[in-house]
């Protein structure tokens, strides 16, 4: 099975309950796909990463944690824009079995 994240944030190393969820689903033999933001303050391109069944794509977007809320605002609004046209152009061939979105933008 195929299955897609959407995610405001995903930390490979962080054990919080969606990155059990994402490794429970690859130990089961499932190729996750996952989509994330990549902040412009982190100076970095929209970047594919690929690890046996795990493939991550973090997209460049604006600031949203730990900026001013007109730039968050355009940012959110912005977010659904963007996550679709990197996944029509990195894995436009692909069909998802499922998809799974965590796109709260509550941080504590």
């Amino acid at each position: 099975m195929k299955i897609l994240f959407l995610m405001i944030e995903y930390n490979e190393t962080s054990d919080g309950l969606y990155e059990e969820l994402v490794e429970e689903f690859i130990e089961r033999g499932n190729e996750v796909y996952i989509v994330t933001i990549n902040e412009r303050k982190n100076k970095r391109k929209t970047e594919l990463k690929e690890k046996e069944n795990k493939k991550i794509l973090r997209v460049r977007t604006g600031n949203i944690f730990k900026t001013n809320f007109i730039e968050k605002g355009l940012t959110t609004i912005l977010l659904g824009y963007l996550f679709k046209k990197n996944i029509e152009k990195y894995w436009d061939n692909i069909e998802f079995d499922l998809v799974i979105q965590n796109l709260s933008l509550i941080h504590i």
